[in-house]
């Protein structure tokens, strides 16, 4: 099965902050990435993945 390929537009987008955040993240190593060549890609499992792990959990 295929897993979508985010770009940082994408990424920003998603996760409602800048450019310069999401690139704080990706060099921190917390957000997962890899290149193509220049491009810098975020898989959505790692997306998903930084999600799940930064979400506010309630009753905690």
């Amino acid at each position: 099965m295929a897993n979508k390929v985010y770009k940082i537009p994408d990424v920003m987008d998603i996760l409602k902050i800048g450019k310069t955040a999401t690139y704080k993240l990706i060099r921190s190593g917390e957000l997962e990435s890899f290149r193509i060549g220049r491009s810098i890609r975020v898989t959505e499992e790692a997306l998903n993945s930084y999600i799940a792990d930064h979400s506010v959990r309630k009753n905690e």
